[in-house]
């Protein structure tokens, strides 16, 4: 069999039916992170105020006074009015669309009763400086993440963790002043730094505490790039995408606050980041001494569910959608093919994620020369993490279909072209419901269609250890109730595969049957 490694695919060559590619690919042999999502992280069980808050806005004038106002401010729009006696300020907790609380239990709303939505526009000249609008809401969101969308006066002070917003405006210091923030978009995840925002009046004693050092005229993005960032799934779907629909509004005039900064990461997806921001990334912990001081800011990544936004979300009518992320990996990888198209007389491409070290395809051969028989010219894509991502996304850009085992290689699907196919082979453990939140829904939103292949109990090797009665085959759910490294290492990191080849050919002809009819 004919190897070649990605450098060699740069000339676009023809590949041989009866040969298989070989490259190498940058990704973590690893599959999914060490963690077992609950299904109450799922889009269906979130909180329904994920999207936007139903509380009323309130609308106020405020006193000047003449502390810390960042320069440069825009001058306030002639529509602004001030509050009279007769008006009415509501602040009102979100309900569903019956009037009742959205909270889903008693916890849910121990956390939410106090959060309120409060914006403000004034009049408010301060040392040549306007302030035109407050606004401090901070919520849950889905995956039980913490959110906060912070405009007005807001100062960031690395050495305690603290955001401090600066008001004067007694609704906002009545409500629910401080919040505990861990800005990721995963709730569950530990070990992060966690924040506060804390509001504070602006007469209060200790106020130069918190004078600004640095002013900025860009809003900022403060999260963690800890979490999972070492698994290339979620480095995507926890970061990279979230970061695409949080910052998409500013058009890359925002700075990146990173917190739990990852050393390692940041060149490796410099250039996506590049498409985000035209700023330095800055790593906030190690601002000590500094007090960082903004008029727009989020603490915490807008998030819907994994490689997915709603439609009814606002970031959508603006552009945001996962198939327009795609064409932003597309010219930042100068990835030259946005459609598949394949003729009834080609022979399109197949590339296969190729495991070496958990859930391998021990006769990865046979199933090569299957695809081969039916027409499919082999690419074998092997992990390593040395590889140039920019020339393993246009190896993958040039290929039709992409399949593997679940695992942070399908991830590779953002790279392939519109009506390409993508092929999971979903492991024996009862995992395939979180396979298909992973790999299985997003393709539609990409423009893709999805393939499942369920393994079954004579093609893994845990149909060779455990009799055909024992709960490990016949009732994984009871596994699923044990700690997540009995999950861990029974189903994902001690299991592989023998694929049976004739069972297994059907797929692959759907697959060329798919391509040839688009």
């Amino acid at each position: 069999m004919m190897s070649k490694h990605i450098d060699d695919l740069d000339d676009h060559p023809n590949f041989k039916s009866n040969d298989a590619t070989k490259i190498s690919m940058p990704i973590d042999d690893d599959g999914p992170s060490n963690f077992l999502p609950s299904k109450n992280d799922t889009d269906d069980d979130r909180p329904s105020n994920h999207q936007s808050s139903t509380s009323d806005p309130v609308t106020v004038s405020k006193p000047a006074d003449d502390d810390g106002d960042p320069p440069n401010s825009q001058p306030l729009k002639n529509d602004t009015r001030t509050l009279t006696n007769n008006d009415t300020i509501t602040v009102s907790k979100p309900t569903d669309d019956n009037g009742s609380s959205n909270f889903q239990s008693s916890k849910d709303a121990s956390e939410y009763r106090n959060l309120r939505n409060c914006t403000v526009q004034q009049p408010k000249v301060r040392s040549e400086v306007v302030v035109e609008r407050e606004k401090a809401w901070c919520g849950k969101i889905a995956g039980n993440a913490d959110l906060c969308e912070l405009e007005g006066d807001i100062r960031v002070q690395a050495e305690t963790g603290t955001i401090f917003f600066m008001t004067s405006n007694e609704t906002m210091l009545n409500s629910l002043h401080s919040w505990d923030i861990k800005p990721y978009p995963r709730g569950y995840v530990v070990n992060l730094r966690h924040w506060t925002v804390k509001l504070i009046r602006h007469k209060d004693k200790g106020h130069r505490f918190y004078m600004c050092k640095k002013y900025h005229n860009a809003p900022a993005i403060l999260f963690s790039m800890f979490g999972h960032s070492g698994n290339y799934y979620h480095s995507f779907s926890d970061l990279l995408f979230p970061l695409y629909i949080t910052s998409f509004e500013f058009q890359r005039d925002v700075d990146l606050l990173a917190t739990d900064y990852q050393v390692s990461w940041v060149p490796k997806f410099h250039d996506i980041l590049s498409r985000f921001t035209k700023h330095r990334i800055v790593d906030i912990d190690q601002e000590n001494g500094q007090v960082h001081c903004y008029q727009k800011m989020f603490v915490g990544l807008k998030f819907y569910k994994d490689l997915y936004i709603d439609q009814s979300a606002p970031e959508y009518a603006m552009g945001v959608s996962v198939s327009n992320f795609r064409q932003l990996l597309r010219e930042t990888y100068s990835l030259e093919r946005k459609n598949s198209t394949v003729l009834a007389s080609d022979s399109p491409r197949l590339m296969i994620i190729s495991r070496k070290k958990t859930r391998i395809i021990l006769n990865q051969d046979e199933v090569s020369q299957a695809a081969r028989e039916v027409g499919f010219q082999v690419v074998l894509a092997e992990a390593d993490g040395s590889t140039n991502l920019s020339k393993f996304a246009q190896a993958v850009n040039l290929c039709d279909a992409l399949m593997g085992i679940h695992g942070a290689g399908l991830t590779n699907m953002l790279f392939l072209p519109d009506n390409a196919v993508v092929i999971q082979l979903v492991p024996l453990g009862g995992i395939d419901w979180w396979a298909k939140l992973d790999y299985g829904e997003p393709p539609a939103g990409m423009n893709l269609r999805y393939l499942e292949y369920e393994i079954a109990t004579n093609e893994s090797t845990l149909g060779q250890q455990y009799p055909s009665d024992h709960p490990v085959i016949r009732h994984p759910e009871t596994i699923h109730k044990a700690k997540w490294e009995l999950i861990l290492s029974l189903y994902l990191d001690n299991q592989n595969f023998t694929i049976d080849v004739e069972r297994f050919k059907g797929t692959l002809v759907k697959t060329m049957d798919l391509l040839k009819t688009s």
